[in-house]
């Protein structure tokens, strides 16, 4: 039992390590899109992309620390288990494939060509803007998934809510901002 409350305290760990590195990435990316001059940009993605690190190990110790639980409590037929691994890849695949890829391209733009008007652009870009939130969203729904344990067409459902929310709410946001309506 000692085992189990060890897996599960890695467990919450690894969430609370991921959820702390998302609000230090969000608050970077608003500082960012703030940012006057290239440098100050590049000086904010410097961080951002330490802080990204956490990501791949709080996912290796959600994924060990849950197949763990699943396997003692019998649970790793359950379809909730899969959709919840199904969910943790695709953290994985928008976090780093998406937004990994439009910071990666920021960057290179800022450090070629300064705080040229495609560099604004992308600071300003519904990407960099929406896809922190739908991780964010996805995150919940995983957690959801995992503590009410639904059947696999609900567990299925929550990831599509949390997506759909995650991409919306803030484009209603980005919708109502002054700066979407200078640079649209």
């Amino acid at each position: 039992m000692l085992l189990l409350h060890l897996a599960l305290y890695v467990h919450l760990l690894a969430l609370l390590v991921a959820f702390s590195a998302s609000a230090v990435n969000h608050y970077l990316g608003a500082r960012q899109r703030s940012s006057v001059t290239a440098e100050e940009a590049l000086g904010h993605a410097a961080v951002m992309h330490s802080v990204v690190r956490a990501f791949p190990v709080a996912s290796i110790l959600l994924l060990v620390s849950g197949f763990y639980m699943a396997w003692k409590l019998d649970s790793l037929s359950a379809g909730w288990v899969w959709v919840a691994v199904v969910g943790l890849v695709l953290i994985g695949v928008v976090g780093d494939g998406v937004l990994g890829k439009h910071h990666k391209e920021l960057a290179q733009e800022l450090g070629r060509n300064g705080m040229t008007a495609k560099a604004r652009e992308m600071l300003d870009s519904p990407v960099g803007r929406v896809t922190p939130v739908v991780v964010d969203t996805l995150v919940l729904g995983v957690v959801w998934v995992m503590v009410s344990e639904p059947s696999t067409a609900i567990s299925v459902l929550t990831l599509v809510v949390a997506i759909l929310v995650g991409i919306g709410a803030p484009l209603a946001v980005i919708r109502r901002s002054p700066t979407a309506k200078v640079a649209g």
